[in-house]
């Protein structure tokens, strides 16, 4: 009978530092990004460009599927008048067949339609198109073609 007790005192003894080891283990909340390389802009370059430069956060939404998200950061570290280098992460979604990650620094063409700057590059047969709207968000859409089915608002960290 000591024994049992003894035994069960054991086990139960493991099983709860078993529970407070894996309790203080750290779960990331997002993809891991390297050291932020931010680089100055150009005192000449125009406030409309230099807005992208920094680190923003946010959710990409299916248009069909509004309950569903993924959350994603990007990182402009450079740009000029002509094109800017991203760094690109995201959280990934279970229901997007999506795992998470992240793609190499790369740099993108920035253009013009209607008056306003956008940059974007495509991955995987999908098209991904920002701009900076009026509320100060990086806006962004991505799909294949004109076909644009997932939308995102990012903040700026």
């Amino acid at each position: 009978m000591k024994k049992c007790l003894w035994f069960s005192i054991l086990l139960v003894g493991f099983w709860l530092m078993t529970l407070c080891s894996c309790a203080t283990t750290p779960t990331p909340k997002t993809v891991p990004l390297p050291t932020d390389k931010i680089v100055a802009p150009d005192p000449n370059l125009p406030p409309e460009l230099s807005a992208f430069l920094g680190k923003w956060s946010g959710r990409w939404f299916m248009t069909h599927h509004v309950d569903s998200n993924m959350a994603a950061t990007l990182t402009v570290e450079k740009i000029d008048h002509k094109r800017a280098v991203i760094f690109y992460t995201w959280k990934g979604n279970y229901d997007w067949n999506l795992a998470p990650g992240q793609t190499p620094r790369f740099a993108v063409k920035l253009f013009k339609k209607d008056g306003i700057t956008y940059f974007s590059w495509e991955s995987k047969g999908n098209q991904f198109i920002f701009h900076i709207n009026k509320d100060g968000e990086l806006e962004g859409l991505m799909g294949k073609g004109k076909h644009h089915e997932t939308y995102i608002k990012m903040d700026k960290e």
